[in-house]
């Protein structure tokens, strides 16, 4: 009977020494754990706001620098009666100057967008080139011809990639989608003009204008 008293006291005090160790490891081990890891964590947060910019450019490839397409002084060859300037470098029945290449447009934005053209006088406009009076003479001609100088730079309307249109005093959009990308952001414009020999004279401008918003 003794010898069982003094096993169950034994028996006793042993859990009592195994419980004071689990607690003793407990917080040896979130001692340790707190060294490496601190008592408390603090968050810094980076933040930066970068704005969409739709803008393009245009300029002129030839002829006089800046934006403008200047065919310069001309008249009509010996029997004439129609000249045709286009700026592809050619000039039929004229003494005019050569243009090889129209104008350039580039998305100088970091956005896609759309692009619309008119002009501010049509064609035969007596502010432009005005009415031929000859029924046996074209009217006048004022046209764009729009392609891309980097592949895949605009998502042409359909009809109007490398074709010949005539200016209309409104816009009309022919680009869906004008691309931002470095690589593929710039497009031609070519221009021709057909003046009949009683067009008007002296110095004729006319502005074209591009109109554009984020796609």
């Amino acid at each position: 009977m003794k010898q069982d008293n003094l096993l169950l006291t034994v028996a006793i005090v042993a859990v009592v020494v195994a419980i004071a160790g689990i607690s003793v490891t407990y917080n040896s081990v979130s001692a340790f754990n707190n060294f490496f890891t601190g008592f408390a964590v603090e968050n810094g947060t980076v933040n930066v706001t970068v704005l969409t910019t739709a803008s393009i450019n245009i300029s002129s490839a030839n002829g006089t620098a800046g934006k403008m397409l200047d065919w310069g002084n001309g008249s009509f060859d010996s029997g004439a009666n129609y000249v045709v300037l286009i700026s592809n470098d050619t000039v039929i029945n004229g003494t005019w100057a050569n243009i090889s290449e129209g104008f350039i447009v580039d998305n100088v934005g970091n956005v896609n967008v759309t692009v619309g053209i008119h002009s501010t006088y049509l064609a035969s406009s007596t502010n432009f080139l005005g009415e031929s009076t000859d029924s046996t003479v074209p009217e006048a001609l004022f046209q764009y011809n729009i392609t891309n100088s980097e592949a895949g730079s605009c998502n042409f309307t359909t009809g109007f990639e490398g074709e010949w249109k005539n200016f209309t005093d409104s816009s009309v959009q022919f680009c869906d989608g004008f691309d931002s990308v470095e690589a593929s952001d710039t497009m031609m414009i070519n221009i021709l003009l057909g003046i009949p020999s009683l067009a008007e004279t002296g110095v004729l401008e006319n502005d074209i204008i591009l109109t554009y918003e984020a796609a």
